[in-house]
């Protein structure tokens, strides 16, 4: 029964670092759409509320936030989809030695 609490615990983790990053990933695109097309420029020092703000209200704009993205600030997306790759990378590679350090113990050759 541990085991699979295991895999679960793995799996949930790699689940919640690829939503946050793609969370993140949207903020992002949030914020290019409405320093561009909407003149919000309040991103300064100190803005992290504004930051978050922004990413929530922009949610009924979401086509034309990744239209923008898509058209002029194509970095931002292909950077993003980059890390998510990684996390998964990091999630099969963390599977892979969580088998191995659960496989039966390997004997070494006698002499």
């Amino acid at each position: 029964m541990q085991k699979k609490d295991e895999e679960q615990s793995t799996s949930v983790v790699l689940i919640g670092l690829m939503v946050g990053i793609a969370l993140f990933g949207w903020a992002f695109c949030a914020a290019a759409y409405a320093t561009e097309q909407q003149g919000l420029h309040d991103f300064g020092r100190g803005s992290k509320g504004t930051f978050i703000t922004n990413a929530f209200v922009q949610i009924p704009n979401g086509v034309a936030v990744m239209s923008y993205v898509f058209q002029n600030k194509i970095w931002l997306p292909i950077i993003f989809g980059v890390l998510e790759v990684l996390a998964l990378g990091f999630g099969i590679v963390m599977k892979v030695v969580e088998k191995k350090i659960d496989g039966p113990p390997q004997r070494g050759r006698r002499r």
